[in-house]
C-alpha cells in the first residue's frame, strides 16, 4: 500500500485485508502529522520509506527504525497517462504566457503563500505574463480562505488555486507547465518526484525536499530559508534563460534514463515477499 502521511484521508486501506498483512510504503510526508505518529502505522506488517528525505522526515516525527527503500516509483510514466481533456483544453485556450506549476499542500506546512508572493514579485518587476497554478491537498479551510484573499489582495489575475487534482489533471498541468516549483519543508504531492523530469519540465525547489533529492542537478535548489525574492529570481531564470533550461532538461532526462525502474520494482516486490 502506497501512502502519504499527513494526507487528510490518512493511510488508505484495502477492503478485506487486515493491517497485519499490509506493507505501507511512505512516499510523501505532506504536512506535519497530528497526534502521535506511531499510532498511524501501528499494526502494519512493515513500513518502508520511499526516499532518504522521507526517511529523515519520519525520523523527525519520531518514527525511527523505518526501513528505507528507494526508489519507489510508478511503473507508468506521467507522459503515458491520458491528460484530462477539459483541463488541457482550458489551459490551451484560456491561459496565455508561461505557466509555473506549484506543487505543495495548500496549508501552512506547504508554504503556498511564499510561492504566491514570489509570483507577485515576478509579474510586478519582471514577467507580467507569467501564470501560476497551485495544486495540492487543502485540508485547512481557514488557510485556504486566507490564501484566496492574498491572491485577490495582490490582484494576481494569472494565479489559479486548483487545489487537489487527480492524475489525469496533473498530467495535463505538467504537459502545459514551463516550470515546477515546490518550497514546502515537506514533500511535494506529486505521484512521484521524478514526474517533472519525465515530462521535461525544469524544477525550482528548496533544499531538504524529496524533489531536491530526486532532481539533483536537474533542479535549481535554493537554500531552505529562501524567501520570495530568491524564489522569484529562480523562477525568472528557468523561464527566460534558454541555456539554463536546456541544462536542467538534459540533466533530468539523463537522471530518468539512469533510473532502472524495472529493477527497482523487482527489488521492492522481492523485499515485500520476504516480510
Amino acid at each position: 500500500m502506497h501512502a502519504g502521511l499527513g494526507e487528510p484521508s490518512g493511510i488508505p486501506t484495502v477492503p478485506g485485508v487486515p493491517a497485519s498483512r499490509t506493507v505501507v510504503v511512505v512516499h510523501d510526508v505532506g504536512a506535519p502529522v497530528p497526534g502521535p505518529p506511531g499510532e498511524l502505522i501501528r499494526g502494519y506488517r512493515a513500513v518502508l520509506a520511499g526516499s532518504a528525505t522521507v526517511d529523515l522526515h519520519l525520523a523527525e516525527l519520531g518514527l525511527r527504525g523505518v526501513e528505507r527503500f528507494a526508489p519507489v516509483l510508478d511503473p507508468v510514466p506521467i507522459t503515458h497517462v491520458g491528460a484530462d481533456e477539459p483541463t488541457a483544453h482550458h489551459l490551451a485556450v484560456a491561459v496565455e504566457g508561461p505557466l509555473v506549476l506549484a506543487c505543495g499542500s495548500l496549508d501552512p506546512a506547504g508554504r503556498p503563500e511564499l510561492v504566491v508572493e514570489a509570483h507577485h514579485v515576478l509579474v510586478t518587476y519582471s514577467m507580467p505574463s507569467v501564470n501560476l497554478v497551485l495544486v495540492g491537498p487543502a485540508p485547512d479551510a481557514a488557510h485556504s480562505a486566507a490564501l484566496r484573499h492574498l491572491v485577490h489582495q495582490l490582484e494576481l489575475r494569472g494565479c489559479w488555486l486548483a487545489g487537489p487534482v487527480g492524475l489525469p489533471e496533473l498530467a495535463a498541468f505538467l504537459a502545459r507547465a514551463d516550470a515546477v516549483v515546490n518550497v514546502a519543508r515537506w514533500s511535494a504531492p506529486l505521484r512521484t518526484p521524478l514526474d517533472p523530469l519525465v515530462a521535461g519540465v525544469p524544477v525550482v525547489t528548496r533544499s531538504g525536499t524529496s524533489l531536491a533529492e530526486s532532481s539533483g542537478d536537474a533542479a535549481v535548489v535554493l537554500p531552505a530559508d529562501a524567501g520570495p525574492l530568491l524564489v522569484a529570481e529562480a523562477m525568472d531564470a528557468v523561464l527566460t534563460e534558454s541555456d539554463l533550461r536546456r541544462r536542467l532538461v538534459d540533466a533530468g532526462r539523463r537522471r530518468v534514463e539512469a533510473t532502472d525502474l524495472t529493477t527497482a520494482r523487482e527489488q521492492l516486490a522481492s523485499r515485500i515477499l520476504e516480510l
